[in-house]
């Protein structure tokens, strides 16, 4: 017996249970009521609750289970409170009929149901198409970007980079020619800002894309970057790293990267902190990311504003998050923020301890 065919079975046993419970009810009645009067008083609701709850089959039978448990009542070797025959007909086909009507109502009611569900369904099916559409475009989207940060950034060091060290080095080579003393000073001038020009332009590229994330790992860039942040912005951060950290996920070493690097630029920005703190641990079978301030804390009404209002950086995170199958957990008060990224890792074993 399939499961369909259990399922039905219940569902007329249930029907059953229910005119039963509703035949004790009655008798229980009697001696309130007398014996004849009002038969149905209590089998009617019984048919109305499985119309309505159970479905069309098991409110026929509770239809004819009502029928049966009240009809000794209307044997003629019973003395009946009922002034005619007819009335004891008309009892009958009344409770017949309005069962019927109450059998027709009920499963009217259910299909309307059973298609507000299916549209509803239908609705929900297609809201998810689209919001994991969504999500893949904005993972595509962050992807490209990451790739033209690399390119831009590779560029600026390559291309004007060279362009301007070229120029450092003729500057410097005009300076020992015999020249006025007037052009030499200019030429010293030019000098000096042309290397404090290749210096902004190899931060900026460094900033874009720092090499040492494909070279080194995830451990160099971020010494690198924080201690420049440090230096950069007067806020002193503290880095905290598993010295046994190994190479992880090209895709995991640049999400974890960025969110660093987004996190640390609002705390530099909106957050008035006088320090904080970037902390990457180890748990079973996940890395966490935890990132602290001293700062003010976001306002109460950040998560509600209109998207356009409340900024993209920590949606940018958290979809850079959620991408990788991770969750994010952001607390802040008037004490500080904290924002913490859990990122399961694809082997556990991808941080290891020296033995």
């Amino acid at each position: 017996m399939d499961q369909s065919a259990r399922m039905n079975w219940k569902l007329y046993a249930y029907a059953a249970l229910v005119v039963l419970a509703a035949y004790a009810l009655r008798i229980s009645l009697i001696p309130l009521v007398g014996p004849g009067r009002l038969p149905f008083i209590t089998f009617f609701p019984a048919v109305v609750f499985c119309a309505w709850r159970i479905g069309v089959g098991p409110a026929v039978l509770a239809v004819l289970l009502s029928l049966v448990a009240t009809w000794p009542e209307f044997s003629p070797f019973r003395t009946l409170d009922l002034d005619t025959p007819v009335l004891q007909v008309s009892a009958f086909a009344a409770f017949t009929i309005a069962s019927g009507f109450i059998i027709a109502l009920g499963e009217a009611n259910r299909r309307a149901r059973d298609s507000l569900e299916q549209r509803v369904l239908e609705r929900t099916a297609e809201l998810s198409h689209h919001k994991d559409a969504l999500q893949a475009l904005s993972a595509r989207l962050m992807h490209l970007s990451d790739d033209d940060r690399r390119r831009v950034a590779r560029e600026l060091h390559d291309g004007v980079g060279q362009l301007l060290a070229g120029i450092a080095m003729n500057t410097a080579a005009l300076i020992k020619s015999n020249l006025p003393p007037q052009a030499v000073e200019k030429l010293l001038d030019t000098e000096t800002l042309t290397r404090e020009a290749i210096r902004q332009i190899r931060t900026t590229s460094h900033l874009l894309h720092p090499p040492l994330l494909d070279e080194l790992g995830l451990s160099s860039a971020l010494e690198w970057y924080v201690d420049g942040f440090s230096k950069r912005s007067g806020i002193p951060v503290t880095l905290k790293i598993p010295k046994d950290l190994n190479r992880l996920p090209p895709n995991t070493e640049i999400a974890i990267f960025r969110v660093v690097q987004e996190c640390l630029t609002n705390i530099h920005r909106h957050a008035n902190a006088s320090s904080g703190s970037v902390e990457l641990s180890r748990l079973p079978g996940n890395l966490q990311l935890a990132i602290r301030d001293d700062g003010t804390g976001m306002p109460d009404d950040y998560w509600s504003r209109p998207n356009g209002r409340s900024g993209v950086g920590l949606r940018g995170i958290k979809e850079r998050i959620e991408e990788l199958g991770g969750q994010l957990r952001v607390g802040s008060s008037q004490y500080g923020t904290e924002i913490i990224a859990r990122i399961p890792l694809p082997n556990d074993e991808a941080i290891r301890r020296k033995e």
